[in-house]
């Protein structure tokens, strides 16, 4: 079987450089085994990882050959099976760790929610009700329920949206999302979403009349509030995700097409590549205040 070879970049910050990536997706033909190399990566934040399982998921729907990862240095492949990153069939590796280097699972003290995919819009509410729990096992004290609300609500409007609307009528939806606490300088919660369906351009253009040569613009215009539904409603999902994103100090992330919009401290900022990836994806950063002292392990 012929095999298509690709460094992939460190993309725990989605401003970074993408084209090269992007377009070997472009490149690439049925029946090819896309192989994925971690060469170049020593450690992977919720960004990074939604990224390379889309990745994945999108060579895999090209070639029709589950996507081969390689080249993983021991601590991030004892972090990719933590977060049962190879569950699923289109995206497997050769390589192995001996069993004292695996992290171990403890369901009332670990900082990680593992990889969970979404593929009906009932499931949305069950699903992220666990997570909910989880985040209060996190943060117990009763002064961070608007937190744990917050990251919940975030969940829910972003994963909603990737159910219902990413795809066209008669097509299958599915999104995926990652979630870690992190306790070493600024706490906080790193939340990752994404699927690889029609993208936000695609969505507003299905009803607005807007012809724009940049997708950042698009990806702008619904975090403004643009909606592209079809029965003429919706819009608030994304702004409320930017309020909690501003009430919490946090950073938010938002790229689909050829573009990425970035959000920090109210602020705006802009960036656009050559090369189109399908779908959304969403990376957010919130940060509880005041500042918990915690005492989560792995």
């Amino acid at each position: 079987m012929e095999q298509k070879l690709v460094f992939f970049p460190l993309l725990n910050i989605w401003t970074q450089a993408t084209d090269e990536l992007f377009k070997t997706l472009i490149d690439l033909n049925l029946g090819q085994e896309l192989v994925i190399s971690l060469q170049y990566v020593s450690f992977l934040r919720p960004a990074g990882i939604i990224m390379l399982l889309l990745t994945a998921l999108e060579g895999a729907k090209i070639t029709k050959q589950p996507v081969r990862i390689v080249d993983i240095n021991k601590s991030l492949l004892s972090y990719l099976e933590r977060i049962d990153f190879f569950k699923f069939k289109f995206v497997y590796t050769l390589e192995e760790l001996p069993w004292w280097q695996k992290l171990n699972r403890n369901n009332n003290s670990k900082r990680i929610i593992e990889i969970t995919r979404l593929e009906c819009p009932h499931e949305i509410s069950s699903v992220i009700a666990k997570t909910r729990m989880i985040l209060k096992e996190w943060f117990p004290d009763s002064m961070y329920d608007d937190y744990c609300d917050s990251v919940t609500n975030v969940l829910m409007e972003i994963c909603g949206n990737s159910i219902e609307h990413s795809v066209l009528p008669g097509e299958i939806s599915e999104c995926y999302y990652v979630l870690q606490l992190y306790e070493r300088g600024e706490i906080g919660v790193s939340i990752a979403i994404g699927d690889i369906g029609i993208g936000i351009r695609k969505h507003i253009t299905q009803v607005h009349n807007i012809e724009k040569k940049f997708d950042s613009y698009y990806i702008e215009r619904a975090l403004l509030g643009l909606s592209g539904r079809l029965d003429g409603t919706g819009g608030m999902g994304l702004r409320r995700v930017r309020q909690i994103t501003d009430n919490y100090k946090g950073q938010l992330f938002l790229r689909s097409g050829k573009g990425v919009v970035k959000i920090e401290n109210n602020k705006f900022s802009r960036h656009d590549f050559l090369y189109n990836f399908s779908g959304t994806q969403c990376s957010i950063n919130l940060h509880p205040k005041p500042r918990p002292n915690l005492e989560i392990l792995y």
